[in-house]
């Protein structure tokens, strides 16, 4: 690995997040009680584990998932022209392939792009810093409104060696934004709640449904339960009396103004209505929505499809797998599973009973979230809402049953072995399987470098890789594209570039092909330059 000028940003947070943890080891000096120290002092160790392991060379996993090139790439664009490949300027939803693909980690990205160029590591820079940023205020604020030390252990440190959330912090899905973005907006309502003065309160709850708002622009499946959310919210605030008058109407105000243009998507994506601007805002139409192939609204089965999701549903809480190996891998899954699994559900019996403030609103979440779990096909990251109120009920279960100090050393030692194993496994190069794109990404980058007119890609470098790692004007890009497919739109030919071989490679001046190398067998080495790349593929040319 070596450095990279991103690396100065990562290098500022951390030294940033030293100060944080300083700091709170200095306070923790301060506490009467010995056992109560060592918790917290440890606590601070494993909170700085949980930042390094999401940030340890962004480089991996290896390659791209096929949607990050895509939305990498109009965030490129956004940043260097102002506007996305199908030239829309600012669009509150990227039209990507045709179906849509969520807006706001492309504009989180944005900066880091501009600064660093395009890359893997420069796009999933925001998604490490983010959630990085997200254990450490989730601590912070159980530090300020929680009494019981051991609890604020529990839940914090289990967070912060969460498989599934070291995974998703590792790699730029746009939609794996929205659970993070969510959990800050609760974070501060838990701080408003907790306000001492009515000045705040009302800043705190201003930001908490700022950020519930924005959430929104992460992942389009969030609309099936953000609306519940936000009535059960604003409902069992007023009937606390912990929220003023004025804070609910400046919150609901900022909260429609925020999703406002969200709003006018929606309306016009399930009415057909055309893509227009509002100043340099667009409100993008797209070819068709994604809700039908992935909610069961798509489907002419109903009945079987319910059987299915409720196979693959079983299969993601018991096993934590879907077979999606990104976002989880067995034995680990979700939430290590196979352990963690009775102490959710000791944590779900003791949140009921005691009706506290965190467990009612991470128990919110969950019932807001039923009809994302009806509705839309199960995997992880479908299912991404749930995750962080499933790690708050596991670790309180964890709280619960440590109360006998024996068997906080049990569980201390299971999961430290638990966590110790898996990123083993993560960062093992025997064990884990880079995107396929690893592959082809130094060819495609050679290619850039040669003076050619034109360029063969083989089917399997769709135009999302061929752009990532050799992009090119969005202008150019969306005014000479030919697509095939509907709606999913696949580029089969932009500027001097042709995604698919032709029948019969021959040598052509200022033409450039990258082949598999079983294919070399047919080539005459006397007929092309021939630059052999390091894994499966080969690029041939003339002059």
């Amino acid at each position: 690995m070596e450095f990279q000028n991103y690396m100065f940003v990562q290098i500022i947070f951390l030294l940033g997040v030293l100060l944080f943890l300083g700091r709170e080891i200095f306070l923790a000096k301060k506490r009467l009680d010995l056992v109560e120290r060592r918790q917290l002092y440890f606590l601070q160790l494993i909170l700085l584990i949980g930042v390094l392991v999401r940030s340890f060379n962004l480089l991996l996993p290896y390659g791209s998932f096929i949607d990050e090139p895509m939305g990498a790439y109009d965030s490129w664009c956004l940043a260097n022209f102002g506007v996305d490949s199908n030239l829309a300027s600012y669009p509150v939803y990227l039209k990507s392939w045709g179906t849509g693909q969520s807006a706001l980690y492309a504009y989180l990205a944005l900066p880091f792009i501009k600064l660093f160029g395009l890359s893997e590591e420069s796009y999933r820079l925001p998604m490490s810093l983010i959630g990085s940023f997200v254990i450490l205020f989730f601590y912070w604020t159980l530090r300020k409104t929680q009494k019981n030390v051991l609890l604020v252990f529990c839940l914090s440190a289990f967070l912060a060696i969460n498989p599934w959330h070291i995974m998703k912090c590792r790699f730029g899905l746009d939609c794996n934004i929205f659970p993070d973005i969510l959990l800050i907006g609760i974070c501060f309502i838990v701080l408003a709640y907790n306000a001492r003065t009515q000045a705040k309160q009302f800043i705190s709850y201003l930001l908490a449904f700022s950020f519930l708002s924005i959430s929104a622009y992460g992942y389009g499946v969030s609309w099936f339960m953000l609306p519940f959310l936000f009535v059960f919210l604003l409902f069992f605030l007023i009937k606390k009396k912990r929220i003023s008058t004025q804070a609910c109407i400046v919150s609901l105000v900022v909260s429609l103004l925020i999703v406002f243009p969200l709003i006018l998507f929606a309306f016009s994506l399930f009415t057909g209505g055309e893509q227009y601007q509002i100043g340099f805002i667009t409100i993008t139409q797209l070819e068709a929505g994604r809700h039908n192939a992935t909610t069961i609204f798509g489907t002419t089965d109903i009945y079987q499809t319910l059987i299915d999701y409720l196979k693959i549903s079983f299969k993601i809480f018991v096993w934590g797998i879907d077979g999606v190996r990104l976002n989880s891998f067995f034995p680990y899954g979700v939430f290590y599973n196979i352990i963690s699994l009775p102490m959710f559900i000791i944590g779900l019996y003791y949140g009921k009973k005691e009706k506290d403030l965190l467990s009612i609103l991470f128990g919110a979440i969950l019932i807001s979230s039923i009809p994302i779990v009806l509705f839309v096909e199960p995997s992880v990251w479908h299912w991404n809402v749930l995750w962080f109120p499933v790690i708050y009920f596991t670790g309180l279960g964890i709280y619960k049953i440590c109360q006998n100090k024996l068997l906080q050393w049990t569980f201390l030692c299971i999961y430290i072995t638990l966590f110790s194993s898996f990123i083993y496994m993560y960062f093992d190069k025997r064990t884990y399987v880079p995107f396929y794109s690893y592959n082809f990404k130094e060819d495609v980058k050679f290619v850039q470098t040669l003076d050619v007119d034109k360029v063969y890609y083989p089917a399997e470098i769709n135009h999302a890789y061929a752009l990532f790692y050799a992009p090119v004007s969005p202008y150019i890009f969306a005014k000479t594209r030919i697509d095939e497919g509907w709606p999913i739109k696949v580029a089969k030919s932009y500027g001097n570039v042709v995604i698919g071989l032709p029948n019969e490679i021959v040598p052509t001046p200022k033409t450039a092909y990258v082949i598999p190398n079983d294919l070399l067998k047919y080539i005459d080495p006397a007929e092309f330059k021939i630059r052999r790349g390091k894994h499966y593929y080969t690029v041939i040319w003339n002059d």
